[in-house]
């Protein structure tokens, strides 16, 4: 959903969304703000004012009370006009005024078939809301689908819905939210490459953490201030190291360190080939998933049967009231 929007509204002229004058500007937006469900924003720069319109992304058969409070949530940081005022700061538009902020409640049209609209809309805060629908295979569509109180542009370019992927290119890997095996792949891929390609290094599969962490910011699209950035990255990569050590594709052991770098890469081969080390991220992670599913499913069996045990024993204690001697 994420890259639909992002590709529908890209700033290349040619997107399809640019007949609204609405561009894709960052993910994550507001991302040291909490709670914050915003996924995309997208802004449309006027003479003398700004429009904004922040994007929600919900995927699967959720509840209308969850959707609602996700939609409030985002909501009530948008409202603030200090917050507003900052995305206009990081634009270098805080000389124009704020015109409309529309909310948008983007989902697969299946999960919508069952959701009725005019419910939700009345649950939520906002009143410029919206509903649409995005399809991320064939069709690559995004449609709207219900609400009439967003700029009417926008309401336009959605109506009758339009190919995001038609002419655009995706400007984003990933984002702030992706899960952390999507950026250990695209980071360990790239970590590699350049290391064997643009820096002749002998060891290219050993790198330092803030090798990493510079990578993953790099195709990062959030607009902020450097500090707020980089606390963030941190965060995010922190979670990834930890994901990347319980598969085992890096290793920080000296033992199977050659260097005095951070981590290493571990995979079957070492073949300091990229696409083998990205395959062997979503391999090991599989296994792993694997492995601690079987674990889990031993687990339930024999707490199942250590409960039935202690119900039988529970049982006896009260039916069975003699006294022992020992």
């Amino acid at each position: 959903m994420v890259k639909a929007t992002a590709s529908g509204f890209s700033t290349d002229t040619t997107s399809p969304g640019n007949e609204s004058k609405f561009i894709f500007y960052s993910t994550d937006p507001l991302a040291h703000q909490e709670p914050n469900n915003a996924d995309v924003v997208l802004v449309r720069a006027e003479q003398g004012r700004v429009h904004f319109a922040i994007v929600i992304c919900e995927t699967g058969e959720g509840s209308i009370k969850n959707w609602a409070e996700n939609i409030d949530s985002s909501f009530e940081v948008f409202d603030n006009s200090g917050n507003i005022d900052h995305l206009k700061d990081q634009m270098n538009k805080t000389g124009k005024k704020t015109g409309s902020v529309q909310y948008i409640l983007l989902a697969p049209k299946t999960d919508l078939n069952s959701v009725p609209f005019s419910k939700l809309e009345k649950k939520v805060l906002p009143d410029k809301f919206a509903i649409w629908s995005g399809e991320v295979d064939d069709p690559t569509e995004l449609c709207h689908e219900y609400g009439n109180n967003i700029h009417k542009d926008l309401k336009d370019v959605g109506t009758g819905c339009f190919d995001w992927a038609s002419k655009a290119e995706n400007p984003i890997k990933y984002t702030a939210a992706t899960h952390p095996l999507i950026p250990l792949q695209v980071v360990t891929f790239q970590i590699i490459r350049d290391k064997k390609i643009f820096e002749n290094d002998e060891h290219p599969l050993e790198f330092n953490k803030d090798e990493f962490r510079e990578e993953y910011k790099s195709h990062l699209q959030v607009e902020e201030k450097d500090g707020v950035i980089d606390q963030l990255v941190r965060s995010r990569t922190k979670e990834i190291f930890e994901l990347a050590e319980q598969i085992g594709i890096y290793s920080s052991s000296k033992s199977d360190r050659k260097t005095v770098r951070d981590y290493r890469i571990m995979y079957p081969g070492n073949t300091d080939d990229p696409l083998d080390a990205r395959k062997a991220v979503k391999e090991k992670y599989q296994k792993r998933a694997k492995e601690q599913k079987k674990k889990q499913l031993a687990f339930e069996r024999t707490k199942m049967s250590f409960d039935t045990h202690q119900a039988d024993l529970g049982d006896w204690s009260e039916d069975d009231n003699s006294d022992w001697d020992i």
